[in-house]
């Protein structure tokens, strides 16, 4: 056999084309169930890869419920084909067709070029043909039914219009005709009809060589001719030569139209073969939702992992969740695993289920459940295949096929054996079947082997790169459960399988005495094992809970964090945006304070401490506010409303509330002219204050006879800040004008020098001196 005849083997024995049946009986079209009949397994990555791709888009697509103007694809082909005949003509219920394929091209495209989240499909559509002005042409010349228009052209519609006027005066003629005849009684019933494309009336046989005329036909019982007479010839005649006109006028239309077809027939049967490609995808995506499909991964690297998979036809007939999952993966230094356990517990079902899900990966098909594989040939040695004709038994033809794998395989082989060497002697073919499986791991190749055999499972306990896995039997209800078991040999449990079945208890008896002590120890040894794996399992899937629960609760934690957090960034936000008020209002104070002191002349010590006891009080209000932004649970305070008079906890301050936020429980309060924002859990209810002399809030430094500062030679925050003190004792000194000497040089002394003064609260207005002042290097400053 040929690698090619091996390929296709595998398919035949691994049922593929029933499962690509499932499948291509989602396709709305024959088009799109040709395609999915026709997929193959493939060895192009990126191929692969890229299908893959698109056929996630469009299960997104079906998933979301996207509106899709879909409906079946006509078979135009060879219409498409013989319009690329010179001289050739269509008839009109292919232009019909052709006409219907271009419309679903049309909407099709229109709807995929929309999709910009589906990038690959949305290419799909920029490439599919639309022709308006053909579809206008084909709408223009046949009907629904089709039928040739009379608008096809203006010739036809002229023939057309002839031919009722004729066919009316016929009518017109025959009624008076037949009207006589009936009153002679040489015509039966009064009705005109038509033979051979000719107008004829019914005459009674008897009566046909009484009336002129040819005879067209006779009724079915012979008692009546359909006779023209001769006196309609002339009209009859001119009806058929316009008929002839008519037939001669219309294939000239077809074959104009078909033309015009055969000009663009190469980029409709392109969008012919795009349009059953996305059927196809639409099937295949609707499978992959019906029966848990995931999309798999192609990888570069030799590992193969299949996850929660199971097998296709099973899962069709079944339903996807009445079929048990299996795992199983290939990862180094493993490349081969032997399935043992009960006869009819799913080791040929497990088999297959491997197999099938790798063909569904490499064709393009999203297999059932999850997977991870590199490009691989799958060859088998699956079912009975004996020939009475080749002279060929069970075994014999096992041995043929292993043959040819060993001779056609390679390391990117994956080899699936059922029963492997079961129908010789059990010790011979446990010998082979063993020397097998060693020239399969010395030639690189992976496979799946199923066995009943305990001395070949006793081998693979002791082969590095061979796994022993099997499939689970509940020891209770003395039956399969189909769970798979990696690491775990099995039994075959033929006593038990066999008293189910109702083989006499004597002869079970017999049996275990024929059965050697040292087979027993084994087949007892595999049992503890398999105990010992389920209660491993049951505490791993008590771990997962456990984790799952734990995740649980930290994403709780985090979510509250979070919100934490957001919390903290609002009460900055607001905290920095109420200090921002603050340096307002203090600024207002300052220049309200300035003025009073010149109004006023109120001592310099006075004045000083009354600004560092307004200072302190503000720093304590500014410290409760924080502390009270911080509070994040309310707590159980008397009722606050504004006009009320309030004080803050800790401190002596009395402030009056100007606005509630019930939301956020926070209330506005003044202060001696200051607003604050302050949590309600801080603020008790008090007496009004008594009045009391305006304060100044602003320190002052006694003030010199100078009324002038020089700053040459400082530098420009020295400078600055010298000009701050050199005003603020002008102030205190009831100063209205003073002079600063900065020079000329560069000039960046005197710009970042009037930029102060022009923002500072206690200058009035500022301009450079005269000449006869100091001129540009002197800068006069008036005071408020």
């Amino acid at each position: 056999m040929s690698q090619q005849e091996l390929f296709q083997a595998a398919l035949t024995e691994l049922e593929f084309a029933k499962v690509l049946q499932h499948i291509a009986a989602l396709c709305l079209s024959e088009l799109g169930r040709e395609q999915i009949l026709a997929l193959r397994p493939r060895e192009d990555v990126q191929w692969l890869r890229e299908e893959h791709g698109t056929l996630e888009e469009m299960v997104r697509l079906v998933r979301q419920g996207v509106p899709f103007p879909w409906s079946p694809v006509p078979d135009v082909r060879r219409h498409l084909q013989k319009a690329m005949i010179e001289n050739a003509l269509l008839l009109p219920t292919e232009l019909v067709d052709v006409r219907e394929l271009l419309q679903l091209s049309r909407s099709v495209r229109q709807e995929l070029i929309r999709l910009q989240e589906f990038p690959r499909l949305k290419a799909i559509g920029e490439q599919l043909y639309q022709n308006r002005l053909l579809e206008r042409h084909i709408n223009d010349t046949v009907d629904e039914t089709g039928g040739v228009r009379d608008t096809a052209s203006r010739e036809l519609a002229r023939i057309r219009s002839e031919m009722r006027t004729v066919a009316a005066r016929l009518r017109t003629r025959l009624r008076h005709i037949l009207r006589r005849f009936v009153e002679d009684e040489l015509a039966m019933d009064e009705f005109i009809t038509q033979r051979e494309g000719r107008f004829v009336i019914p005459i009674r046989v008897e009566h046909k060589h009484h009336v002129p005329g040819i005879i067209h036909g006779v009724s079915q019982t012979g008692a009546t001719v359909f006779l023209e007479p001769a006196e309609i010839f002339e009209l009859n005649n001119e009806l058929a030569l316009l008929a002839d006109a008519e037939r001669r006028e219309i294939e000239r239309i077809l074959r104009v139209i078909t033309a015009e077809i055969g000009s663009c027939a190469h980029e409709a049967l392109r969008s012919l073969e795009l349009l059953a490609y996305v059927d196809s995808l639409y099937a295949r995506a609707r499978y992959a939702l019906l029966y848990g499909g995931e999309k798999p991964v192609i990888a570069d690297e030799e590992d193969i992992v299949l996850h929660n998979i199971v097998h296709p036809l099973l899962a069709a007939s079944r339903g996807r969740p009445a079929v048990v999952p299996l795992s199983i993966e290939f990862r180094e230094p493993v490349r081969g695993h032997l399935i043992s356990g009960p006869n009819a517990g799913g080791k040929t079902v497990a088999l297959k289920s491997i197999g099938l899900n790798l063909l569904l990966a490499l064709s393009g098909i999203f297999p059932l459940g999850s997977c991870r594989t590199p490009v691989v040939r799958i060859v088998t040695a699956i079912g009975d295949q004996q020939s009475i004709e080749h002279n060929l038994s069970t075994f014999s033809w096992q041995i043929v096929r292993i043959r040819e794998i060993l001779a056609h395989g390679s390391p990117n082989t994956l080899v699936l054996i059922d029963e492997i060497c079961a129908g010789t002697d059990p010790t011979e073919g446990a010998a082979l079947a063993a020397a097998i499986l060693e020239e399969l791991l010395r030639q690189g190749m992976r496979f799946v082997v199923t066995t009943h055999q305990s001395s070949l499972k006793a081998f693979a306990l002791h082969r590095q790169g061979i796994q022993n896995d099997s499939l689970e039997f509940d020891h209770q209800r003395l039956q399969p459960t189909y769970r798979f078991l990696p690491g775990v040999p099995g039994n075959s449990y033929a006593f038990v399988i066999a008293a189910n079945f109702g083989l006499p208890e004597g002869v079970i008896k017999q049996a275990h005495q024929f059965l050697g002590s040292r087979h027993r120890e084994l087949e007892e040894s595999i049992a503890v094992v398999q105990r010992l794996q389920q209660h491993w399992q049951q505490l791993q899937e008590e771990a997962r809970q456990q984790a799952e629960h734990a995740q649980q609760l930290r994403q709780q934690y985090e979510e509250q964090l979070r919100q934490l957090q957001r919390r903290r960034s609002e009460l900055l936000a607001q905290t920095r945006q109420e200090l921002h008020q603050i340096l307002l209002q203090a600024r207002s104070v300052i220049e309200n304070t300035l003025r009073e002191i010149r109004k006023q002349q109120r001592p310099v010590t006075e004045i000083r401490r009354e600004f560092a006891q307004q200072q302190e009080e503000w720093t304590q209000l500014l410290q409760q506010m924080e502390s009270a932004n911080a509070v994040e649970e309310p707590k159980g305070t008397a009722s606050i409303a504004a006009g009320m008079w309030v004080t803050v906890e800790g401190t002596r301050s009395v402030g009056l509330v100007v606005g509630v936020d019930e939301e956020h429980r926070t209330a506005l309060v003044e202060f001696n002219g200051l607003k604050l924002r302050v949590h309600m859990d801080k603020l008790q209810p008090a007496e009004p204050p008594s009045e009391a002399p305006p304060r100044q809030t602003v320190g002052a430094a006694l003030w010199t006879s100078q009324t002038s500062l020089d700053l040459r030679g400082m530098r420009v925050a020295e400078a600055l800040r010298a000009v701050d003190q050199f005003l603020s004792n002008a102030l205190q000194g009831n100063a209205v004008s003073v002079r600063i000497i900065h020079g000329k040089g560069t000039g960046a002394l005197r710009q970042a020098l009037h930029q102060f003064l022009a923002t500072h609260p206690a200058v009035a207005e500022f301009r450079l001196a005269e000449l006869s002042e100091g001129g540009a290097g002197v800068t006069i400053v008036m005071l408020r």
